[in-house]
């Protein structure tokens, strides 16, 4: 961490919270994250940052995109990757990604959904390192407090699993909270109106303690089958989902 503090400090850059900057400099998880890259493949970065992980990514893979905001940041990459390595400097959430065959990132924090969903919706497994409690809501189960929005759109196009936790000291500078590496792996959708569940499920979950008959009677959703009415939106599975999405 002093090394990461001391690098920091030459090249005059200051981590942004306005960016949610926390670098990962625990060699454990960076070993983590790019044994799930498979050999020889093409891997999209978002976030490079002082190239850590970058750099271990160049020597498992046949070539590295790494995306990087902050320029500085994107100055001392440019100047220091390998040949297998573009580095592009924007924002990720408003580029166009490169095809890539894996999405590896360590999330900043101050985006972790907005960029989850872009990674979902671009159709390839991903490696992401996310706050513990927002990985915690992409695996939940229906009834429980974690349970919501975000799970029902991931679970609609992905597989979700928490491969470990990763304490604070794992990052500089270290975050207030906990976090997990998570993996996603792309399935067929559940359904082809991706933007219709969106806003159902955006709808229902302003409401999650209610039934779907107080919802409908409040002219919030169209009609219900007689089977949920009396469900509460938090219960509702993936399936209870999508078959009011396909009565509205």
């Amino acid at each position: 961490m002093d090394d990461v503090a001391g690098l920091l400090r030459r090249l005059g850059i200051r981590p942004r919270k306005r960016l949610g900057q926390h670098f990962v400099v625990e060699r454990g998880v960076i070993d983590a994250m790019t044994s799930h890259v498979p050999t020889g493949s093409v891997v999209l970065e978002v976030g490079g940052g002082l190239g850590a992980l970058t750099f271990e990514l160049a020597r498992r893979a046949a070539h590295v995109y790494t995306i990087e905001v902050d320029p500085a940041l994107y100055g001392y990459l440019s100047r220091n990757a390998p040949a297998n390595v573009t580095v592009v400097r924007g924002d990720a959430l408003k580029l166009q990604w490169p095809d890539a065959d894996v999405v590896v990132s360590n999330v900043p924090y101050s985006i972790s959904t907005p960029l989850l969903l872009k990674a979902l919706r671009y159709g390839r497994p991903a490696v992401l390192t996310l706050q513990r409690e927002v990985a915690e809501r992409l695996v939940a189960e229906p009834g429980t407090k974690n349970y919501g929005r975000l799970t029902v759109i991931t679970r609609c196009l992905a597989d979700v699993s928490i491969a470990m936790t990763i304490p604070p000291t794992a990052f500089y500078p270290p975050p207030e909270v906990h976090s997990a590496l998570v993996l996603v792996r792309p399935h067929d959708p559940c359904t082809k109106d991706i933007e219709g569940l969106e806003r159902l499920t955006a709808t229902l979950f302003s409401q999650r303690n209610r039934t779907l008959r107080a919802l409908a009677s409040r002219g919030m959703i169209g009609n219900v089958d007689p089977s949920l009415a009396d469900k509460r939106v938090r219960q509702l599975t993936l399936d209870d989902v999508v078959r009011l999405l396909g009565r509205t």
